[in-house]
C-alpha cells in the first residue's frame, strides 16, 4: 500500500481511500493543484503483457475523448508493475441538491462492510460506497 506524500505518475498521494480485491484507491494531488482519484489495479496473473499493454493503450486513448458527465481518465501506466490509471475528481453535485432533484441515495458499502440491497434497477436512485467519510463511488441504479 503506497503511503501519503508517495509520489507517482507525478503527482502526490494525500491519502489512501479504498482497498478491496481488485484495486487499491487515493486521494492525490498533480501538477497545477489538480485532486484526482488514483486507481492501482492489484496484480492478475491472468493477464499477459499484451493484454496489459492493450490497457494502457486503451486509457491513453480515453484521456483524449470528452464525456458528458464522466471523467476521462487523466494518464495511465505501471507502479512496480502494478497497472495504475489516474482520474479527475470532479467538483461535482451535492447530495442535497441531488436529492432535490429527484434522486435518492443510499449508502451500499461504508469502509468496506457492504450492507444488504435489493437488486432492482432505478435511474432515481444513486448507490454510494464510502470509506473515512468520503463518497468514493456514485453510481446510478
Amino acid at each position: 500500500m503506497l503511503e501519503a506524500g508517495h509520489t507517482v505518475l507525478d503527482c502526490q498521494i494525500i491519502k489512501p481511500l479504498l482497498v478491496n480485491d481488485v484495486y487499491q484507491s487515493y486521494l492525490v494531488n498533480c501538477p497545477e493543484s489538480t485532486v484526482a482519484k488514483l486507481f492501482l489495479l492489484l496484480p492478475n496473473p491472468l493477464l499477459d503483457q499484451k493484454q496489459r499493454q492493450s490497457f494502457l493503450d486503451r486509457v491513453s486513448w480515453l484521456s483524449s475523448q470528452t464525456f458528458p458527465y464522466v471523467g476521462s481518465p487523466l494518464k495511465a501506466g505501471e507502479i512496480d508493475g502494478q497497472l495504475a490509471c489516474l482520474y479527475p475528481c470532479s467538483q461535482g453535485t451535492s447530495l442535497a441538491q441531488t436529492s432535490t432533484a429527484g434522486f435518492s441515495a443510499r449508502i451500499v458499502e461504508r469502509n468496506g462492510e457492504i450492507f444488504a440491497m435489493t437488486l432492482d434497477y432505478r435511474e432515481d436512485r444513486i448507490n454510494l460506497t464510502i470509506a473515512d467519510d468520503i463518497v468514493t463511488v456514485a453510481q446510478i441504479g
